[in-house]
């Protein structure tokens, strides 16, 4: 099979120990059938911490308060692998922070931002968000049950103009207008398909096309304003964060996170919106040189999601997470930067570990968020 590498995939390599946001705590841990049998056939006192974990292989997963794994040592490292070596691990824990999606056709394997190291990598990379081809074996497995495979390609050519067009952005006019012409494209793009007009994305390649006056109301809705799109206002990031993607587990599943949320949350309704717009306007004056980065981050969400959209055909919902996210992550960022008084690329790295880690993990969550910011698309 063809497999598609993000450039960076075999640069990879975990922190063990060092890891400052250890993947061993604050999630769920998924075992696999072939996970569980593994474990069944152990002895000893393996068997005992196994049985003990997964409630006598009656659990599907380890970590049901998304704590911190029992088989986490002190010095940061997992006693299972420690014993019995990184095959023994369940699956999840082998290919995290690894992200696989199979297409039929090819495979695309990319690092998820969840991870620290993962993080970090991308960050030396974002302007490097080419795919490198090789031949291989499949490591996922193929889910989809649309079988048009023209569809699939005419949406691998949008996103490839997409991730094009915003590693072009230098400024924060630049990240406005692109993101305002491709939430705009995705509006157009659903009206068509929902119309039954299918050859779209072939017909009005996005490097070329130019929003009509009239797609406005055949999308029953107008784009959003450049100027409203990144960032968000304080009342829609309010109704983002009121929502379950806050949580007060937080606070010792993802600490960064929880942090940065009370930063907020414990301020009045009538007070942050105030202290927002100052937090936003200092951070957009004093570190202009990132935007090229949330740009980047935009591209890089389109890589690893974007192709959701061939399943479901959903463009407007797919784009707009992906403006969840990096407002968000931007959202995030002005908050750390105010309270810590600077803002370095170590910092970029840790908050966008930790809000990836929060973000994409749970489809209610993103359900959610999603339906909170349509209900305040006016306001965008």
């Amino acid at each position: 099979m063809e497999i598609r590498e993000i450039s960076f995939f075999q640069s990879f390599s975990c922190l063990e120990g060092a890891c400052p946001q250890t993947c061993c705590k604050g999630w769920l841990i998924p075992l696999t059938d072939e996970d569980r049998e593994r474990f069944r056939q152990e002895k000893g006192i393996l068997k005992a911490r196994l049985f003990l974990a997964t409630c006598g292989g009656l659990k599907e997963f380890f970590n049901t308060d998304s704590a911190t794994c029992p088989f986490l040592t002190r010095k940061g490292l997992c006693s299972m692998q420690l014993k019995k070596g990184h095959d023994y691990l369940p699956e999840t824990c082998r290919s995290y922070p690894r992200f696989y999606r199979n297409y039929g056709e090819w495979e695309e394997r990319l690092i998820d931002l969840s991870c620290i190291a993962g993080a970090r990598l991308w960050f030396e990379n974002a302007q490097n968000l080419t795919f490198v081809t090789k031949e291989g074996e499949a490591q996922s497995p193929y889910t989809y049950t649309n079988e048009d495979r023209g569809f699939l390609r005419s949406l691998v050519t949008c996103r490839s103009a997409f991730v094009k067009s915003l590693l072009c952005v230098k400024t924060l006019e630049d990240l406005r207008d692109t993101l305002a012409k491709i939430d705009a494209y995705a509006l157009s793009a659903q009206s068509a398909y929902l119309a039954g007009e299918t050859d779209f994305l072939t017909r009005h390649p996005f490097g070329s096309w130019v929003y009509p006056e009239d797609a406005v109301s055949a999308a029953d809705e107008a784009p959003a304003p450049p100027e409203r799109i990144f960032p968000f206002s304080s009342p829609t990031y309010l109704d983002l964060l009121h929502t379950h993607f806050y949580a007060e587990r937080l606070s010792y599943a993802n600490p960064v996170l929880h942090h940065l949320c009370r930063l907020c949350l414990d301020e009045s309704e009538r007070a942050f919106p105030q202290k927002w717009e100052a937090a936003s306007a200092t951070f957009l004056k004093d570190h202009a040189d990132y935007i090229p980065y949330y740009a980047s981050l935009f591209a890089y969400y389109l890589c690893q999601y974007f192709l959701r959209t061939f399943e479901d055909y959903s463009f407007r919902r797919n784009i707009r997470s992906g403006l969840i996210y990096i407002n968000m992550k931007f959202f995030f960022d002005a908050l750390f930067s105010q309270e810590k008084g600077g803002f370095d690329d170590e910092c970029f790295a840790a908050v966008l570990s930790a809000y990836s880690k929060r973000a994409f993990f749970s489809e209610e969550i993103l359900d959610e968020m999603y339906t909170a910011l349509e209900k305040r698309k006016a306001t965008l």
